[in-house]
């Protein structure tokens, strides 16, 4: 689809992730109560690092939806240490990789 449609920009994202929808309030919460904060971020950040690397996109955005799911799931505390790293790993590697970052503030 992407090689038919003469487009500017494609804006990549991920909004899925083992059949959870991280959007979704609901989908969020019984995501985090599976499989817990740690390992939702390890499985976050390497959907968004897949999909960086993948070379369809040219920016990738919510990269702070991690953030929102606590939020979402009524745990506003600080994510813990192994969720920072995690995320400076990723950022490390979104910004190596020929696109462009997107921040965007709930």
């Amino acid at each position: 689809m992407l090689a038919r449609c003469p487009f500017d920009y494609v804006l990549g994202s991920v909004h899925t992730v083992g059949g959870y929808v991280l959007s979704s309030r609901r989908g969020a919460s019984a995501w985090l109560a599976r499989y817990g904060y740690d390992d939702c971020a390890r499985r976050y950040c390497a959907a968004v690092a897949e999909a960086a690397a993948s070379g369809l996109f040219d920016c990738m955005g919510h990269l702070e939806i991690y953030r929102r799911l606590l939020r979402a799931a009524q745990d506003p505390g600080p994510a813990g240490p192994s969720v920072q790293v995690l995320y400076e790993s990723l950022l490390r590697q979104v910004a190596f990789r020929p696109v462009l970052r997107s921040f965007s503030s709930p």
